[in-house]
């Protein structure tokens, strides 16, 4: 039975609650009304709003600051929302050398960090507070892969373009590295063979037919990568006609995985 003096406690329970919950919608329409009343394109003052909203604008990315008095690094790292675990996605930072500097107000700075996969080495340099150089030293091991998104970035000087298109292209990548090894647990029987990391094969001893899938990442417009999906099945003698046809219509009918699941299912079941 509940004493006067739990009703009390649990009244002030709903409170403190009740405060917290107004006090952070107050903050949250404070946040909106900045952007709202912001009319130049400056980066905002309040450095905690603007980690906030990258880590909105990037939600594969967990963004932790360290004290740059003490250390001249950035970690990332992402989280997987399919299983909740947290697991080493990428870090960025600044070479250990200071900037090189001379009397033309002239700095060159190393920086380099990891995605995933993909570690990238770069150089720029700075006078007056504009960027007049930006060299793409290393990108490993996908360097031919984005040879469009750093030939561009380099000419035009646009460090956010390829930052982005890095992004981009490695959470593309992994999409396509969970489809491949979905295709390979669940179609087993259909002896998939990974021919590269853009091409799987699957063949039907029942159907006597042989299905290609191509899954290609390609920078044709700048800076974000598109994805081509398509696919070539063969019979013992011949490339069978209108199979990627009707495969992309089940793909645009059903979406890319459950598209391509049934158009396996009808054709080499």
């Amino acid at each position: 039975m509940s004493t006067p003096s739990q009703h009390l406690l649990i009244a002030e329970r709903d409170a403190l609650l009740s405060e917290r919950n107004e006090l952070r919608n107050h903050v949250q329409r404070l946040e909106s009304q900045e952007l709202v009343d912001k009319y130049d394109a400056l980066p905002l003052l309040n450095r905690g709003t603007r980690l906030k909203f990258l880590q909105d604008f990037y939600p594969l990315l967990k963004i932790h600051t360290i004290d740059y008095r003490n250390s001249d690094e950035l970690d990332v790292t992402s989280t997987d929302a399919s299983n909740a675990q947290t697991s080493p996605f990428g870090s960025l930072s600044d070479s250990p050398l200071k900037p090189a500097r001379d009397f033309q107000n002239i700095n060159t700075v190393h920086v380099t960090f990891s995605i995933d996969c993909i570690s990238v080495s770069l150089q720029y340099s700075t006078e007056n507070s504009q960027m007049t150089q930006l060299k793409i030293l290393r990108i490993s091991p996908l360097h031919l892969s984005m040879e469009a998104l750093i030939r561009h970035c380099e000419k035009t000087l646009n460090l956010s373009y390829f930052l982005s298109g890095c992004y981009e292209f490695i959470r593309i990548n992994n999409f396509r590295a969970g489809l491949w090894s979905g295709l390979i647990d669940s179609q087993s029987y259909l002896q998939p063979q990974l021919k590269s990391p853009e091409c799987m094969q699957l063949t039907s001893q029942k159907t006597k037919l042989a299905l290609q899938i191509s899954y290609c990442i390609e920078f044709d417009s700048l800076p974000f990568p598109d994805s081509i999906v398509s696919v070539k099945l063969y019979s013992e003698m011949e490339e069978v006609p209108h199979a990627n046809d009707i495969c992309s219509s089940l793909i645009k009918e059903y979406g890319l995985e459950y598209g391509l699941r049934e158009f396996i299912r009808a054709v080499l079941s």
